[in-house]
């Protein structure tokens, strides 16, 4: 009860208004990201080009084979929200709420958000009953018999990005093909075998699968990874960034006999 809530379009805009040290590029869609050198060139479909020394990819669910965010094993979780005019509805919701999978945020503009129907897929077009589901789970939180689906406003979906640990990844991207290589004979578990030192790919970073709690987890995600790619990181940060190390997942199957290995 003593909880406080935040809008995350405020939270993000306080950020960027108290540096001015960052430049923001809004649709640009980029066609090509490729090492010169010592830095990074990305390139976009109308022709400009960046340089950079260092990129970061935090682009989501990316179902590409082959992809740079392949070594996270990222995983879909779809989910819709249904938005709601107050004035329809016979129930009016006074603060946010969340409990049972479900939601409620009023809103400034006489409506209320409330969500979120998922499912383990990418996103699909909003569907009407996903909508009743919504409007339930906010009539049972008010102790209402039912919210009036004439009071939908409109509904749209999305996809996050998860990991099968359910914990964020954060960190230097793997050179994948060295660690297949290096750390071949993981499987044996023999005792008081070395390996040699870990392989990534320079100048690249990764930042992801923070499912439904990047607005909570991103402001010490950020601070983690702008250590790491300073150079900076305290002895007391070593323990959480090997829980999120992005080759995690390619170590674990490495440790698996051959033949149970995944795909």
């Amino acid at each position: 009860r003593r909880g406080g809530w935040l809008a995350p379009g405020d939270f993000c805009r306080a950020q960027l208004s108290a540096t001015d040290r960052v430049q923001l590029h809004f649709n640009c869609d980029i066609t090509s990201l490729r090492p010169s050198d010592t830095t990074w060139q990305l390139l976009t479909a109308d022709q400009r080009r960046f340089e950079a020394d260092a990129v970061v990819l935090a682009r989501g669910f990316v179902g590409e084979p082959g992809s740079t965010e392949e070594c996270a094993s990222l995983r879909p979780q779809a989910g819709q929200i249904t938005l709601i005019s107050n004035r329809l509805a016979t129930s009016r919701l006074e603060r946010p709420f969340s409990k049972k999978r479900h939601y409620g945020i009023p809103l400034d503009n006489e409506q209320t958000l409330c969500g979120a129907a998922n499912y383990r897929t990418v996103a699909q077009p909003p569907e009407h009953e996903r909508d009743l589901a919504n409007l339930a789970g906010l009539a049972e939180h008010l102790g209402a018999d039912q919210i009036d689906p004439s009071a939908i406003v409109s509904s749209r979906t999305g996809t996050r990005a998860t990991t099968p640990d359910h914990l964020p990844v954060v960190g230097a991207i793997p050179d994948q093909a060295y660690f297949e290589s290096a750390y071949a004979s993981l499987h044996h578990g023999r005792r008081g075998e070395t390996f040699p030192p870990a392989r990534y790919i320079s100048g690249l970073y990764l930042i992801n699968g923070l499912g439904s709690h990047g607005i909570l987890a991103s402001p010490l995600l950020g601070k983690l990874l702008h250590d790491v790619v300073a150079g900076k990181v305290k002895d007391e940060q070593q323990n959480v960034l090997q829980l999120l190390h992005p080759a995690r997942f390619i170590v674990r199957q490495m440790r698996r006999k051959p033949t149970d290995r995944k795909a």
